[in-house]
């Protein structure tokens, strides 16, 4: 009899496992959840951290916190979301940068494709075609103009290798037809700084980057990246009007460890679209040039597909190899 019961218990106590389960996810989060940010604070990834993080915490009552985990663009800081525990408690903040590394580096910490739960898409924001204002182009056709009767010779800075501004110079090399030649930096603020002192002819910025340098006439914008012109600068002209099929843009998302509950997932995502809806929130992302997004996991993962194979077809053309 003794023997019964105890079979019994172990029944009651093994199905009562699920429910447990599904009760800790419905009680998430109760402790502090940190968001790795794998850049160092002062870029727009960093800013839309801290917008994000500030937001969640008012609204969860628990602290989010923005940790920056910088390093051999966006892997060091990522690597650090695939190894955590798939609990909810730690989130990355990623952009266009997760989905080209796979793309360049042969020997990853990490497998782009299993070790992450795709949550939301954040925000998307383009890049400006900034120039030194003694360059001696005031509009896009004139840039493509001159880089045409001078090939190899306007040099064009990046914030690194393989970076979101380097494919968008190797885009732009192949659908006008120009040799831009590409000037490698770590990271973007020393290459702007560069673009200002006239080192270096030109730069794909984001608006935060930039700003400043703008407003002071120390840089003078030519062109935006997007498929059609920005919300944030409605005068200035899309690269697209110029250059038929030229679209890259800057991007944020949220993931998580994979295998983290998807009661979890569909509440994070949940909370932060209803937050990227909110007008306080938006403006605060309309100032750093971003235009809020919202996705569900499955679109999000989608679009990283997409994401992906537009960046390798650019890789392919432009013959970049890394690693």
């Amino acid at each position: 009899m003794s023997r019964i019961i105890v079979f019994v218990a172990m029944l009651c106590g093994m199905s009562a496992f699920p429910a447990v389960a599904q009760t800790g996810a419905t009680a998430y989060p109760t402790r502090v959840i940190r968001m790795v940010v794998p850049y160092p604070p002062g870029g727009v990834a960093n800013i839309v951290a801290r917008i994000l993080s500030e937001r969640l915490s008012t609204t969860w009552g628990q602290n989010v916190v923005v940790d920056n985990r910088p390093g051999a663009n966006g892997i060091t800081g990522t690597a650090v979301v695939a190894k955590a525990a798939p609990d909810g408690y730690t989130l990355g903040l990623v952009l266009a940068t997760h989905a080209i590394n796979p793309l360049l580096y042969r020997d990853m910490p990490f497998d782009t494709n299993k070790d992450f739960a795709p949550i939301t898409l954040i925000a998307e924001y383009p890049l400006l075609l900034v120039v030194n204002p003694a360059f001696p182009a005031a509009t896009l056709q004139d840039f493509i103009e001159r880089a045409k009767a001078q090939p190899g010779k306007i040099t064009f800075a990046s914030s690194g290798n393989g970076s979101g501004p380097h494919l968008a110079i190797e885009l732009l090399n192949t659908k006008a037809g120009i040799n831009l030649l590409h000037v490698p930096y770590k990271g973007g603020g020393l290459a702007i700084t560069d673009v200002v002192a006239g080192h270096v002819n030109a730069f794909f910025s984001s608006l935060l980057t930039a700003q400043a340098m703008v407003q002071a006439n120390r840089l003078r914008v030519l062109a935006v990246t997007s498929r059609e012109r920005s919300s944030v600068l409605p005068n200035v002209p899309a690269i697209a009007e110029t250059v038929p099929g030229f679209s890259v843009t800057g991007w944020l998302g949220l993931v998580a460890p994979a295998g983290t509950p998807a009661l979890i997932i569909a509440k994070i995502q949940t909370t932060v679209s209803r937050l990227t809806a909110d007008s306080a929130v938006r403006d605060k992302l309309s100032a750093e040039g971003a235009e809020p997004r919202r996705s569900t996991p499955s679109e999000f993962a989608a679009f990283l597909v997409t994401e992906r194979d537009k960046f390798a077809a650019i890789i392919k053309a432009g013959n970049i190899k890394l690693d």
